[in-house]
């Protein structure tokens, strides 16, 4: 059971692309390549290793989208991926490239919750 658990936690971290219509081009992105999205007016932003791209779209529909993958929202706006979270405070989540995101009460019980699953190989 526990290698069964192990093998989909391996698979749906790793096989995983999303496709984004950038600026009139069509961009493929590693979901584990992406460190958080964020909702800009009517864009998302993809923040990313590669650098940052953006996409007409909602924050509801990706949220859908990546419903199975280890994204969490941090705040209204912003999903962030489980897997380049470092440390998670009060009101403050530090990715691993330093970048430091605001946790909201509302959602902090949610977030933390997912995250210590995520980091316990629940997903």
């Amino acid at each position: 059971m526990k290698l069964e658990k192990a093998f989909r936690f391996y698979q749906k971290r790793n096989n995983y692309d999303i496709i984004i219509n950038s600026k009139g081009s069509i961009q493929r992105i590693a979901v584990t390549n992406i460190s958080y999205i964020e909702k800009d007016r009517d864009d998302l932003i993809f923040h990313t290793i590669e650098g940052d791209f953006s996409e007409r779209g909602s924050i509801k529909a990706m949220k859908e989208k990546l419903s199975e993958l280890p994204f969490s929202e941090c705040t209204s706006g912003c999903l962030v991926n489980l897997e380049n979270v470092k440390r998670v405070e009060k009101d403050i989540i530090t990715l691993n490239n330093g970048t430091k995101l605001p946790l909201s009460r509302r959602n902090k019980k949610q977030f933390t919750q997912e995250y210590i699953t995520y980091v316990g190989g629940g997903y």
